[in-house]
């Protein structure tokens, strides 16, 4: 349970007392799969009746260790806002070669011994938006990230997450319950934030965002007979 703003803790307590009924003690046993390092299929497809093709472009990362710390995760969400933030010149020549639309994003999912970076966007080619996103990415490992890039994408990062704690709601149901999942503190991602460097983050860079790990997924449009 998670509570935040003007609430009296013991109502909360009395209230959960109320709610929850008793049960038996029930034994959990969590087990640490053996998870191979490649990708189970580099590409899959399936139909569904959408009017234009979704693809979902996924690197799958190593995990070193179960959970990320909070600089991991700020110099992962850095990169990816680096190479795939709308407004990035990458995403723009995405736009002007008519490979994504506005739903074009990306999210790094993240939790106990896994990690991956999925882009996904409405296409009409997702081959070729695969091809020019790994074309990229091995651009990117050849000749380095840019500093000015991550320097303005590390300021609003962390503007971002600091006006996150203005909202009492976002508080309760994002901060902390991911602080929680994640295993650290509430303020220890926005400490990361502010503290991280770029060598760090081109450190991290270099382990990730593999090609040999990247994987495509699509949905196609139903066929009309």
């Amino acid at each position: 349970i998670c509570v935040c703003g003007n609430a009296d803790a013991d109502n909360v307590f009395n209230l959960a007392d109320d709610f929850l009924n008793d049960k038996l003690p029930v034994k959990v046993e969590s087990t640490t799969p053996i998870e191979p390092e490649s990708v189970a299929k580099k590409y899959t497809e399936n139909s569904m009746p959408i009017s234009k093709p979704l693809a979902a472009i996924g690197f799958k990362e190593i995990c070193e260790k179960p959970y990320m710390t909070p600089e991991e995760s700020a110099a992962y969400d850095i990169i990816k806002s680096m190479i795939f933030d709308i407004n990035s010149d990458f995403s723009v020549e995405l736009l002007e070669k008519g490979l994504i639309g506005s739903t074009f994003g990306t999210d790094v999912y993240s939790g106990n011994n896994y990690c991956s970076t999925i882009i996904f966007a409405e296409t009409d080619d997702p081959k070729q938006l695969y091809d020019e996103i790994l074309k990229k990415v091995t651009d990117l490992h050849k000749n380095g990230l840019d500093e000015k890039t991550f320097e303005r994408v590390k300021k609003v990062a962390y503007a971002n997450i600091v006006r996150a704690y203005d909202d009492v709601e976002n508080t309760a149901m994002n901060l902390m319950i991911e602080s929680a999942v994640n295993n650290y503190g509430i303020f220890d991602l926005a400490q990361a934030y502010q503290k991280i460097t770029f060598e760090y983050v081109c450190e991290i860079f270099s382990k990730c965002f593999n090609i040999d790990r990247c994987a495509l997924s699509v949905i196609n449009p139903i066929k009309e007979e």
